[in-house]
């Protein structure tokens, strides 16, 4: 078996990666078949050339995030191999973009994007300087590199326009219901601050169970105290 030599799998879809990987063979083609389960690290120096393969290629990227980081990050993209021989200068032009056009926050385009960023900070209970973080203004700059980003009190406001909204809505609803159910809810934050949340539940005409979430309030040290005690009472 010292003739064997290290062929990538066949047909492969990733051949960037099957550089650094593969197959005993005996003839340069074919895998020998007690081999079909075993893959071999190419690069020189690797302490655990021999890996098990399943049909994928988990393992093989594992391997090199874990041992050969310098590997990865050319497999990745995230840096290049090193010329052969000299490389030619870049020209200037090439470190220059044209200005990128923005559109306009009252567009459609725009109101749809302030719309999408206002619904992440009401459904993920995000901070409204969330969009000041530079990981967010990277995903920005690359998902809708035309939004003019504004500040945190532009969509402070968003966010009042959609409250205002959304208790309208709620009222239009209660005013026709009938029959409400309030059950209140009691809770201390990390911070050890006491707030007492507040829910509506109600039936539609369609026989629908329905509950919304009316308001949540910061309760004073004293009334924490007096509530504390009644719940002990019972």
């Amino acid at each position: 078996m010292s003739s064997l030599s290290l062929i990538p799998l066949p047909n492969n879809r990733n051949k960037k990666l099957w550089v650094y990987f593969g197959f005993k063979s005996s003839d340069g083609k074919t895998i020998v078949a007690e081999y079909q389960k075993k893959v071999f690290c190419r690069i020189d120096g690797c302490t655990k050339e021999e890996l098990p393969y399943c049909g994928n290629t988990t393992n093989l990227v594992h391997h090199l995030q874990k041992f050969h980081p310098k590997e990865n990050a050319i497999y990745l993209g995230t840096t290049t191999q090193p010329a052969a021989s000299t490389s030619q200068a870049q020209k200037i032009s090439t470190f220059f973009h044209a200005p990128l056009k923005q559109i306009d926050l009252d567009s459609k385009r725009g109101k749809d994007i302030t719309s999408g960023i206002v619904s992440f900070i009401v459904e993920d209970l995000r901070p409204f300087n969330v969009v000041a973080g530079s990981g967010f203004k990277k995903l920005m700059a690359t998902t809708a590199p035309d939004y003019p980003l504004a500040g945190d009190r532009y969509y402070a406001g968003k966010v009042s326009d959609r409250y205002a909204v959304a208790v309208a809505r709620l009222q239009s609803i209660l005013a026709g219901t009938k029959t409400v159910a309030i059950t209140c809810d009691l809770w201390t934050s990390s911070a050890q601050h006491a707030y007492l949340g507040m829910t509506a539940h109600f039936v539609d005409q369609h026989w629908t169970l329905h509950a919304r979430y009316l308001d949540c309030v910061k309760l004073p040290g004293m009334i924490l105290f007096v509530l504390a005690r009644l719940h002990n009472a019972f």
